[in-house]
C-alpha cells in the first residue's frame, strides 16, 4: 500500500539497519563479532563502532538519521551476512501492518510484498510511471521473467489507453451536452421573442418543430 500525503514510517535506512541487526542475531553474532568477520571479508571500515552507528543511526532530537547505510555497506554487509542485498531492504521482520518504509517524502510502502516485487522489477507501484518501468525491466530480466512483464506492461499500456479513451468520450459527452444547452436556450429565445411579436400557440409549436429539426 502506499501514501501520498506526508507518509510516517520508516526510512530506507532504518529499515535497513532493522535488517541487518536481525540478520546477524539469525547468525547469533553480536556487532563486535560482525565487525570482525567484515574485517577478515576485507572491510576493516565496518568496525564495531560504525556498526552500531549504522544500527542505532545516531538519530537527532528530530528523528532524523544522522548516519544513512550506504550502498557500498549495504552490499558488503549482505556479502558477509550470506543474504540477498534485497533481503536487507525489506521491511523488518515483526513489523506491524502500518509500518511503512518511505521511498520519497510522499510515498511510503507498507505491503512488504509490493515493496519486493517493486525492488525486483515485477510490479510497478502505483507511483511509478509503469509504462517506464516495466521497459526497463524488460531489457534486463531473463526470458520467463520477461514474458510476464511484457504482460503486465502490455496491461499498463491498455488501461492507459482507457483511461484516454474514456477522458475523451467524456470530454465530447461534455461538449455535446454544452451544444444542447445553448441549442435549447436559444429555442427558448425564439420562443419568447414570437410570442412578444404576437404569434399564436401554434405558430410558436410549428417555429420549434422547425428548429429542431434544422
Amino acid at each position: 500500500m502506499t501514501t501520498g500525503a506526508d507518509p510516517a514510517g520508516l526510512s530506507v535506512s532504518d529499515a535497513v539497519a532493522r535488517r541487518i541487526k536481525e540478520a546477524r542475531g539469525r547468525r547469533g553474532w553480536t556487532a563486535k563479532q560482525l565487525a570482525e568477520q567484515c574485517a577478515a571479508r576485507g572491510l576493516p571500515r565496518l568496525t564495531h563502532s560504525v556498526l552500531n552507528n549504522i544500527e542505532s543511526g545516531r538519530h537527532n532530537a528530530a528523528g532524523e538519521r544522522k548516519r544513512d547505510v550506504t550502498v557500498d555497506e549495504l552490499v558488503g554487509l549482505a556479502m558477509v551476512l550470506d543474504v540477498a542485498p534485497l533481503h536487507l531492504l525489506a521491511l523488518p521482520e515483526g513489523a506491524d501492518k502500518d509500518t511503512a518504509v518511505r521511498l520519497l517524502p510522499d510515498v511510503a510502502v507498507s505491503d512488504n510484498q509490493a515493496l519486493v516485487l517493486w525492488m525486483r522489477g515485477e510490479k510497478a507501484l502505483p507511483a511509478n510511471d509503469a509504462r517506464l518501468y516495466y521497459s526497463s525491466t524488460m531489457e534486463r530480466l531473463p526470458a520467463v521473467d520477461s514474458q510476464r512483464t511484457t504482460a503486465d506492461f502490455a496491461r499498463s499500456v491498455l488501461q492507459d489507453r482507457a483511461k484516454e479513451i474514456v477522458q475523451g468520450f467524456n470530454e465530447q459527452t461534455a461538449q455535446l451536452a454544452a451544444s444542447a444547452a445553448a441549442r435549447m436556450q436559444s429555442l427558448i429565445t425564439e420562443a419568447e421573442q414570437a410570442l412578444g411579436e404576437g404569434a399564436s400557440p401554434e405558430e410558436v409549436m410549428a417555429l420549434l418543430k422547425q428548429a429542431s429539426e434544422s
